[in-house]
Parts: structure tokens; C-alpha cells; sequence
């Protein structure tokens, strides 16, 4: 792993602040690095590997999720379980789909027995699960029938996995899917968010009584949706939908945080060529809190935290042509209230060499409500572009700061082949301390990837 100073330029209103993005006294940070793919690499050939996930998991370990695509072009999910203290691959092991087709794993989740599941889609267009033992033992897969897709997971009381994507059903469009296991792979219920058009569920929380949350789109047409959350039941009855709705307007679900009160989902909205983040509160009971529409700040959201105060941290990405990077990554907070009251932009300056524009993908709070967002760097040069992984942290509290203040920055290794720039995707917080960030460590040589994940120690404040 290679260790590079730069600066980051962090821009809020009119307020700009330099600070120094990797300092050699942070070399230390670095607690271990995991970059994996499986076969030995023949020049000429493809190996490509991605992580989508990663989860904490049990003992100071953590689980990462994703594919393998190799010659062949027929992906292979991946799921291992990797030492959080050094980084040595405990277990890795790869699926393919039904019939030896491809599958690729997108989201995770740990239960109670700190068993991991991973949700996906295979090819043919059937969703899939798989549930491995903390020793990788593989305690069951299920695969639903054709057409379904996968988008993600959670666990629920006495290890039960919901799991939430889309179906195609005769005579319909397309229908929201919500599915439930037994703690041993016996199918509970499903249950469908459905109307004459398409719709589809993408994002699901449960609560400690195994009710669902889960959020998604409805009535999709070419032009417009509306925005739906749905509450079902452990036993598998819809309590209530809720949905939001404007002429003319798509609505994009990214999150659905769940809260003691209730949920809160977070969306984009795109409206005359614009687009904004959309963050609303519900209670238990289905009751509308408060909506929030940030015109101002993201106008791409990738990701979404709550912390423990009710505060929404948002992340994305926004074009900004008063900006030296017309791309900037955007941090938004929306206080407990529901009205906003910080945001920063974010990239980086390198100077004479130009500048990096910065694209944030996943944010996560620890216990003490420290943020830390993570995303990629982007420096376009000629006919090659230069990516960084990156991961900032803030301190807490975030409520009331016009500029949160970054109390560290990490970038990751480089790369300097084709377009493909080194990303980190998902981000979770360390039980020892710390983060783990998994992404990709792109264009190493011409059709090789790897799978990378950092566990990053907390300097001191």
C-alpha cells in the first residue's frame, strides 16, 4: 500500500478550508489490508474482482461480499470472512448460479448467531440467498424462480433474513418483493408491493420485533413514480404503505434507516433535469414527521446514516461549475427536526497538476456518533485517469456545524491504467475500533481487479 500527500479542499458556502490529507504520521492507521482475487493472473486474460459489502462480524473479524468475473464472463459470488487485526483471509468462497450460471452478491448481513447472509441476482434473472457459519461451513442457499432480482437484506429476531428485490407475475408489470426465511432456510411468507405498473423494493430495515421497513418505487412509468414505504409485519402482514408522489417527478430509494420511533427513508428526486435528495421521517404507525428536500446541497445521494441524536448524515455527489472540480463529494446534515444545518463540498487540490473530483459512495457513525464517509478521487489526465480510495472522518456532534470539521483523511492505493478508478463502496464501523472500507483496486494491469478492504485505526483527536 502506497502512502501519498495531498490536500483535500473542503468548500461550504463561501468558507474554504486546506488541510493536510495524508500525513506520514497516519501511516499507522493502516491495520490491515485484504486484496483478493482467486486465480493466479495470466497477462491477457480477465480477472476481476469487486467487493459491494462489507459487514463486522464475529471475534474482530468482518465479512465481504461480492463477484468474481473470470474468462468465461459468468460471475462468481464471493463471500469470505477476513481477520480484522491482520487482514488474513480466514475463508473465502465462491458460488455459482442455477445450472452454473452467474451470480453476483450485492448486500450483506450478519444474524444473531454471527452466521453471514448475502442476497444477489444470478443469471436468468432469479434472486438468490446464501447463508455461511462463522467457520464457513454453508448452512443453505435459496434461489427463487425466474424472474426475481435481489437488492437487499437483513436480519431479524431469532436469525430470521428478510430480503427484498422485484418480480415479474403474470399479467403485471413487475411487482416490489419482500421475502422471509426461518433462522434455517424454510421459507416464511412473501409479500408484494404491487400495482398495474412497475414496481420494485430496494432497500429493507427490521426492527427489534421483526417488523419490516422496507422502501421502493411504485406506479413507474417513463416520466414519473412515487416513492413507497411499506410496513409489514413479522407475521407477514402489510401494517400500511405510505407513498410520495409529484407530477413529473422520478424518485430513486437509496435508504431506509430504521429509528426507535419508526423509519426514516432518503431518496433521490429528479424533477426538470434536477435532481435533489429527499429525506422524510415516519413513525410506527405510519405517520408523516417531516419531509426534507435539500435543493441546495446533493444532487446525487449514494448513502445514509441516523445517529443516535436523530441526526441524517447524507453523501453524494454534486456538479458545481463554481467549483475548480465541476464533481464534488457533498456531505449533508439534516437535524433531528428535519430541517438542514450543515453541508461541505468536497475535493481535492493537487495544485499545478489540477485537481481531483471526488465522488462519495457509503457512510457510517460509530457509538459515539463519529462519521466517516468513504467514496473515490478521480484525477482525469490525457487518456488515462487516475483513481484514489479515500476515507474522511468527522468528529461529533455534526448538529449545529455550518462546516464539519474532517479530523482525518486516508487515501488508498492509485491506479494510472484505462478509466476504472480504485473506489471504496461500503464502509462499517470495527468492533475493536476503527473502520473497514471494501471497494475494488481497479486496472492493476489490462483485465485485472481486486477486491480490497481497509481497516483503518482511529488516530488520536
Amino acid at each position: 500500500m502506497s502512502h501519498r500527500r495531498g490536500a483535500v479542499a473542503l468548500v461550504a458556502a463561501v468558507i474554504a478550508v486546506m488541510l493536510t490529507a495524508v500525513p506520514t504520521a497516519y501511516a499507522e492507521m493502516i491495520a490491515g489490508t485484504f486484496a483478493w482475487n482467486p486465480p493466479p493472473y495470466a497477462p491477457g486474460t480477465h480477472h476481476e474482482t469487486s467487493f459491494s459489502d462489507v459487514v463486522a462480524g464475529p471475534a474482530g473479524s468482518f465479512y465481504v461480499v461480492g463477484a468474481y468475473n473470470g474468462m468465461a464472463y459468468a460471475a462468481s459470488g464471493i463471500v469470505a470472512r477476513v481477520n480484522g487485526t491482520t487482514g488474513a483471509k480466514m475463508w473465502a468462497l465462491t458460488t455459482k448460479g442455477p445450472g452454473g450460471g452467474g451470480v453476483f452478491w450485492y448486500e450483506a448481513a450478519k444474524d444473531g448467531g454471527g452466521n453471514v447472509v448475502a442476497v444477489g441476482t444470478a443469471s436468468l434473472n432469479r434472486l438468490g440467498l446464501v447463508k455461511y457459519s462463522p467457520s464457513g461451513v454453508l448452512k443453505w442457499s435459496r434461489w427463487l424462480g425466474a424472474p426475481t432480482v435481489g437488492r437487499d437484506v437483513a436480519a431479524g429476531p431469532s436469525s430470521t433474513v428478510y430480503a427484498v428485490g422485484g418480480a415479474s407475475r403474470s399479467g403485471r408489470g413487475g411487482d416490489g418483493l419482500l421475502v422471509k426465511y426461518a433462522a434455517d432456510g424454510r421459507l416464511l411468507w412473501k409479500s408484494y408491493l404491487s400495482t398495474t405498473r412497475t414496481d420494485m423494493l430496494d432497500v429493507v430495515t427490521v426492527d427489534a420485533r421483526g417488523n419490516a421497513y422496507a422502501l421502493g418505487e411504485r406506479n413507474a412509468t417513463r416520466t414519473s413514480n412515487q416513492l413507497a414505504l411499506v410496513k409489514v409485519t413479522a407475521a407477514g402482514h402489510v401494517a400500511w404503505t405510505r407513498t410520495i408522489a409529484a407530477t413529473g417527478t422520478m424518485f430513486s430509494p437509496v435508504a431506509v434507516l430504521r429509528t426507535s420511533t419508526g423509519a426514516i427513508v432518503v431518496a433521490n428526486r429528479s424533477s426538470g433535469g434536477e435532481s435533489h435528495a429527499l429525506i422524510a421521517k415516519y413513525s410506527t404507525s405510519g405517520t408523516r414527521v417531516w419531509k426534507c428536500i435539500d435543493n441546495e446541497r446533493v444532487s446525487e445521494v449514494a448513502d445514509a446514516a441516523v445517529l443516535g441524536d436523530g441526526t441524517v448524515v447524507v453523501v453524494g455527489s454534486r456538479f458545481d461549475e463554481s467549483a475548480p472540480a465541476e464533481w464534488v463529494g457533498v456531505v449533508s446534515i439534516i437535524g433531528a427536526a428535519g430541517l438542514p444545518v450543515g453541508h461541505a463540498s468536497y475535493y481535492e487540490d493537487l495544485g499545478a497538476e489540477g485537481v481531483r473530483t471526488v465522488e462519495f459512495a457509503a457512510v457510517t457513525a460509530d457509538s459515539q456518533g463519529r462519521v466517516y464517509v468513504a467514496g473515490t478521487a478521480i484525477h482525469e489526465s490525457g487518456d488515462t485517469g487516475e483513481g484514489t480510495a479515500i476515507v474522511l472522518r468527522f468528529p461529533e456532534p455534526l448538529e449545529g456545524q455550518l462546516l464539519p470539521d474532517v479530523r482525518w483523511a486516508y487515501r488508498g492505493a492509485s491506479n494510472v491504467y484505462g478509466w476504472s478508478p480504485n473506489e471504496f463502496r461500503a464502509l462499517c464501523v470495527a468492533g475493536s475500533g476503527g473502520v473497514y472500507a471494501a471497494g475494488v483496486q481497479s486496472a492493476l494491469a489490462e483485465g485485472l481487479s481486486k477486491g480490497l478492504v481497509e481497516r483503518l485505526r482511529m488516530p488520536p483527536d
